[in-house]
């Protein structure tokens, strides 16, 4: 045995083998409770036993040769769970604590003297609402906003510690502002295609010497179609809950007989925007995105689609999403924009194909019934296929 220092938390949220526990995910107005563990090799005398539960924002910008960084507390609360000096026998030692996450802050001062950045909230001062768990990190910009328990016990050259981060989902103790799911429709540009009937009158692809002569001069023979996608999408999202995506190949069609168009592997990606800025002699702002925060990626192939019939991919959006609210603060604030991106396949032809929903905002979990409801509803709103329990998912074609 060696000596150590560890915080061990309690199992929270649906038990020790939930999600929730396992990422240390709280809500404001929670309790965190735990124990502080002390191991010793051999009688040692010990002054004190400390833990401090705190709650940070930082923003980092460089400027010019150095780093600007504007910091702050929302709280900072500690207890001394042994009072020393004494002499610990070579055992294992354990101390309770417990915490309460608060519900909200008090801002009191502003750092960039009421004139705010572009983007955040221009509230300067008074009671703030928590703010969710964040990092983000390209350089030497930073912005963080973290809560933290720490262990210490004082020694005369360095102290023992242990740290613990814990992260923070804000909920909702009201409706959304529409009750009704809040969507949009993205169109990509049109694509224009030639191809030929075979002898069956079978749509095929152009050859490529039918390709070259096509540059030159039309051919009487020659067919083409003009066609886009569109794709529906919800511009209002609250994290734990599926919604559906639809996708429409749009067309109008001249043949009787035209190409067969194949949907291959659907997904969608959040793209996140970060603001930040720090106080200065000037107000240094930054904008950041980062891509690819993946949803549910349905992987699917040879699934044929109608023209003007909309597919409807059910429950894309994931039980347990990884991605704080979207939320405002004097030196910090996230947003987001959503992006379907799909294959399609027709004569030989590949089309990669992108439809982008530049706002999009991330609604908390509402808690409706208490602390623990809330997490569940977090952790428990897995997507659910109407149909087998193997395979692919369902595809609603549209009248």
């Amino acid at each position: 045995m060696s000596n150590s220092l560890n915080i061990i938390l309690d199992s929270h949220g649906g038990g020790a083998n939930s999600l929730a526990a396992r990422a240390h995910l709280f809500i404001p107005g929670e309790r965190v409770t735990g124990k502080v563990v002390l191991m010793l090799e051999e009688d040692t005398e010990i002054s004190a036993v400390v833990v401090r539960f705190r709650g940070k924002c930082k923003t980092q910008v460089p400027h010019n040769e150095d780093a600007i960084t504007h910091k702050f507390f929302m709280f900072a609360f500690e207890k001394r769970l042994f009072e020393g000096p004494f002499t610990l026998r070579a055992d294992t030692h354990e101390w309770p604590f417990s915490f309460t996450f608060p519900e909200h802050y008090e801002m009191k001062s502003n750092p960039f003297r009421g004139v705010g950045c572009a983007g955040m909230s221009k509230s300067s001062t008074g009671r703030q609402p928590l703010l969710p768990s964040m990092s983000m990190h390209a350089g030497e910009t930073e912005a963080h906003v973290q809560y933290k328990l720490q262990a210490r016990v004082p020694r005369t050259f360095v102290d023992w510690k242990s740290k613990v981060s814990l992260n923070l989902t804000p909920v909702r103790l009201e409706a959304l502002p529409d009750p009704h799911v809040i969507s949009r429709k993205q169109v990509h540009a049109p694509w224009t295609q030639l191809y030929r009937y075979t002898e069956n009158f079978v749509p095929r692809p152009l050859s490529s010497k039918e390709k070259f002569k096509s540059k030159f001069h039309a051919k009487s023979d020659n067919r083409s179609i003009t066609f886009s996608f569109s794709a529906s999408a919800p511009t209002g999202i609250v994290i734990g809950r599926p919604y559906p995506v639809t996708i429409t190949l749009n067309t109008e069609p001249t043949d009787m007989v035209i190409p067969t168009f194949f949907l291959h592997s659907p997904r969608a990606h959040l793209d996140a925007h970060t603001n930040l800025c720090v106080p200065g002699s000037f107000h240094d702002h930054k904008a950041y995105k980062e891509q690819n925060i993946g949803l549910n990626n349905i992987s699917t192939t040879n699934f044929e689609m109608q023209p003007n019939k909309p597919v409807t991919l059910k429950h894309v959006f994931p039980k347990l999403l990884h991605a704080p609210p979207t939320f405002s603060s004097i030196s910090l604030a996230r947003k987001y924009g959503l992006s379907i991106h799909f294959k399609i396949t027709m004569l030989e032809e590949k089309f990669d194909v992108v439809c982008k929903f530049p706002e999009v905002t991330l609604f908390a979990a509402k808690m409706e019934d208490g602390v623990e409801e809330a997490i569940n509803a977090v952790n428990q709103a897995a997507p659910r296929y109407e149909g087998p329990t193997a395979g692919p998912p369902i595809y609603e074609a549209g009248p």
